[in-house]
């Protein structure tokens, strides 16, 4: 008895793994994942090719939100492993007002997702980590609620990835209350238009194979807002980025980053604005306000709007600019023929460049001095034309050295008894080429030694300072 029970047991085991094995069994060795009916319709709608629409199959009406729950794993399963039609085509995954929960985080590190993801109107209880994922079709969060840290650092999205109207609210408490997308490789648009970032974000060495939309939905009238610290480091956008009406309430640094055309047309900066080092061909500066500090230092272009200095000079002020921002903005305004702008511009730069002049060291006063009458006499040489006005200050000074008649000695004694007036010998002695008469009447008397010595160099400005200020009045030299 006891060996008949022992073989039928042997028996069983032995049909019990054949069943397990066999190819076509209707029996598994692992039970497949039981998923809750949110999760089988979306199963479904993503194996017919259809949008899985929670709002609508499960209407808060009728259902509590938790009918529109769809777990972590599951998500992870549905992406990284999506159900295919009859004919074995997959459509991609469409998903609109799920509820997406879990304790542990989303984890698809170093996963790869084949086909297109569309979330629509999600909200995600559930931590976020896409590190290294690659998506090889495009990626969709359109008005989405994410309440936890996100991490696509170093993700790669073939096609456009659009996080159009979503908001980033990841709790205080969490150990790192930051959206990640370091490193992120996108090989179409990136679209944030209308998106709000209540935590710090971070998109340093970003790569961008087309344009960056960060700007006023002009249809919902939803204004992308940086509601916490931005850094846009290193990134690499091949298109243009677009900020116009954007909304930055705290720092934003877009240091060493590389566009095509920055646009930050209306948009509002709060915080310290950093553009050092950045590369662009044309920046769009029309800002609604920038009152904070502004770091433009090595920031290079080929052209600017507005193409005004007087609009930006405001700008200037409240910045850290560097002789290689002054001299393409110098070269931009001659290029398109404004030669006066371009000589303001140059102006400006040579003023802060004395305002950082070390006034304690040894050579800092001679320096500063230096530099104070360069701008005063000739505009630090592009307004060579003011030496005329300082010529009519000379002229002056000789009127009050020459003043009197009886400070003056003929050089012929038969001329004692002519006419003297002091504006007419200065404005002789000051002349160059042109002869008066007056000069060659009269001179200062031998006991007045200041008024002998200041006779010479008279003589000297006037021969340097009319010429040149009028080649430059002219135009003959510029």
């Amino acid at each position: 008895m006891r060996s008949f029970v022992i073989s039928s047991v042997v028996v069983v085991m032995m049909l019990s793994g054949y069943l397990d094995l066999a190819p076509g069994s209707s029996v598994r060795a692992t039970a497949a994942p039981i998923w809750t009916k949110p999760e089988e319709y979306v199963l479904a709608q993503v194996r017919r090719g259809e949008p899985a629409d929670l709002e609508d199959h499960f209407p808060p009406t009728k259902f509590k939100g938790e009918s529109r729950t769809l777990s972590g794993k599951f998500l992870k399963e549905l992406l990284t492993n999506p159900p295919r039609s009859a004919s074995g085509r997959s459509y991609g995954v469409r998903i609109n007002g799920a509820l997406i929960q879990d304790s542990k985080p989303i984890d698809l590190h170093d996963q790869t997702v084949q086909c297109s993801v569309t979330l629509t109107r999600c909200r995600f209880d559930a931590e976020i980590n896409f590190d290294q994922c690659s998506f090889e079709r495009g990626l969709n969060f359109e008005r989405c609620e994410f309440n936890r840290p996100v991490d696509f650092q170093h993700a790669r999205i073939a096609y456009d990835f659009s996080c159009l109207g979503s908001i980033f609210n990841a709790e205080p408490s969490d150990h790192e209350p930051e959206a990640e997308f370091i490193g992120a490789n996108v090989g179409g648009n990136f679209l944030i238009t209308g998106a709000t970032f209540n935590e710090p974000v971070n998109f340093t060495q970003m790569k961008i194979g087309g344009d960056l939309e960060a700007r006023k939905d002009d249809n919902t009238g939803q204004i992308t807002t940086f509601g916490n610290k931005v850094d846009f480091n290193e990134m690499n956008v091949t298109g243009n980025a677009f900020f116009g009406g954007c909304t930055f309430r705290s720092d934003v640094d877009f240091t060493d980053s590389v566009v095509t055309n920055l646009f930050l047309t209306a948009a509002n900066f709060d915080g310290e604005v950093k553009l050092i080092r950045m590369r662009m061909d044309t920046g769009f500066l029309d800002t609604e306000s920038m009152p904070g500090p502004v770091k433009l230092d090595g920031m290079t272009f080929q052209s600017l709007s507005p193409l005004s200095w007087r609009q930006l000079k405001s700008l200037t002020k409240s910045s850290n600019c560097d002789a290689v921002f002054y001299s393409d903005l110098e070269t931009l305004f001659r290029k398109h023929g404004f030669t006066d702008q371009a000589n303001d511009v140059y102006i400006a730069e040579r003023d802060k460049e004395r305002e950082e002049i070390n006034k304690w060291s040894f050579w800092g006063p001679p320096k500063w001095l230096f530099s104070f009458l360069q701008f005063w006499l000739i505009g630090y040489g592009r307004h060579l034309e003011w030496l005329l006005i300082w010529s009519l200050v000379f002229i002056g000074i000789g009127c009050g050295v020459f003043w009197k008649k009886d400070w003056m000695d003929p050089k012929k004694p038969e001329d004692k008894d002519k006419d003297y007036n002091c504006l007419w010998y200065s404005l002789d002695l000051f002349l160059p080429i042109l002869r008066l008469g007056d000069a060659d009447t009269w001179t200062p008397k031998d006991t007045r030694r200041v008024a002998v010595q200041y006779k010479r160099l008279h003589i000297i400005v006037g021969s340097l300072f009319v010429p040149i200020g009028l080649a430059a009045w002219t135009g003959i030299i510029k």
